[in-house]
């Protein structure tokens, strides 16, 4: 089953009750007027009713400001206007921190509770319930021989990379950091004689009669984040994890918290193996059990005006009781149609014929 992280819902003849943005912003000039009760937010989205222009108290946009997705954030006393966008649903799996207990041998609940979204970038890997521990793998010779089509760098590698200079090509070493996917190629030959080395000849056939002297060194062509091509020899040693596919369970993987959900039942006891830094204080480090999934609604907004991709937006939590102003629509003065029900239904009364006469078949009389 395939989890979507965030989504626009909309209500029922959304498309009819939605309004363009040029019909919701007020030109410069024109100074918008508002309704004089105050609705909740969660009303007026969950009717439709966007996207929309309201008034909120400032309070409000300072509380949920921080969290804003670009520009600068700062527009003055607009702030208390918004632009509300779209309703967004985020797709959370709700867990708890577990702690090791030495009398138990065991891990133990917690009352530390939190919320991932299961977009969230990071890898993660599953404890077995029998115990039985993790296997790593520390060369790139396992890793070819696991036919994994992609694999974690957990520590520092040398691979290389080919370069070129002054119109000559010539492969360089390259550091690859922990965290690095790599996704997996072909396998490649390079010969070193014992006088003259070349790095990197690739050898797709040889003769049995080559020289003893020759050495064959074989490299996993691998491809980066970036779609670089990185050569890294199978004698290399290190720390790796093969990548786990959404659709089958392999407990010496790593995954994504997207495709662990797929490939797991929920509950499942896991823990963080990597993540980058704008990740590193959304998803909470040890060993954690992820009970559930939960869906949460969100209200996607922004200042007022707003400009597309250059406006900072924010999200208001649905649940939230946020009180707005709504901005009054100008209704339009239309004609109306009247129907005149007194039209005839036929236009040339001379094509009706009166007293036809059908002839029926003659029945037949037996003899």
């Amino acid at each position: 089953m395939d989890y979507e992280s965030s989504r626009s819902v909309y209500a029922q003849n959304g498309s009819a009750n939605r309004r363009s943005s040029q019909e919701t912003q007020p030109s410069q000039t024109e100074v918008p007027t508002w309704e004089e009760k105050p609705r909740s937010l969660k009303d007026l989205v969950i009717r439709g009713k966007y996207p929309c222009i309201v008034k909120v108290n400032s309070s409000v946009v300072k509380k949920y400001m921080g969290h804003t997705t670009g520009g600068d954030g700062t527009h003055g006393v607009a702030e208390e206007v918004l632009h509300v966008i779209e309703l967004r649903r985020h797709k959370m799996v709700v867990g708890t921190k577990l702690h090791w207990e030495r009398m138990t041998s065991d891990y133990t609940r917690t009352d530390k509770h939190f919320q991932i979204n299961v977009a969230q970038k990071g890898w993660f890997e599953v404890l077995p319930e029998n115990g039985q521990p993790v296997e790593y793998f520390d060369t790139i010779h396992a890793i070819v021989g696991l036919r994994c089509k992609q694999f974690l760098v957990r520590t520092s590698l040398v691979g290389y990379q080919l370069s070129s200079e002054n119109g000559v090509s010539s492969w360089v070493p390259l550091e690859i950091r922990p965290g690095e996917i790599l996704t997996t190629g072909i396998i490649h030959m390079d010969q070193k004689k014992t006088k003259k080395k070349t790095l990197f000849r690739r050898l797709f056939s040889w003769s049995n009669n080559s020289d003893k002297k020759e050495k064959e060194l074989k490299y996993l062509q691998c491809f980066d984040s970036e779609h670089r091509e990185i050569m890294v020899p199978l004698i290399m040693t290190g720390v790796f994890s093969p990548v786990g596919e959404p659709t089958s369970t392999n407990y010496d993987a790593v995954y994504s918290l997207h495709d662990l959900i797929s490939a797991f039942n929920l509950p499942l006891k896991v823990q963080l193996i990597h993540t980058d830094a704008h990740s590193a204080g959304a998803i909470p480090s040890g060993v954690v059990l992820l009970e559930r999934l939960q869906d949460n609604d969100s209200v996607l907004v922004s200042t007022h005006p707003y400009d597309e991709n250059v406006t900072p937006t924010f999200e208001i939590p649905l649940n939230d009781d946020i009180q707005v102003f709504k901005e009054k629509i100008k209704k339009s003065k239309t004609q109306s149609i009247v129907s005149n029900s007194n039209v005839a239904l036929i236009e040339n009364g001379d094509d009706v014929v009166d007293n036809i006469q059908i002839n029926l078949p003659i029945r037949i009389q037996r003899a």
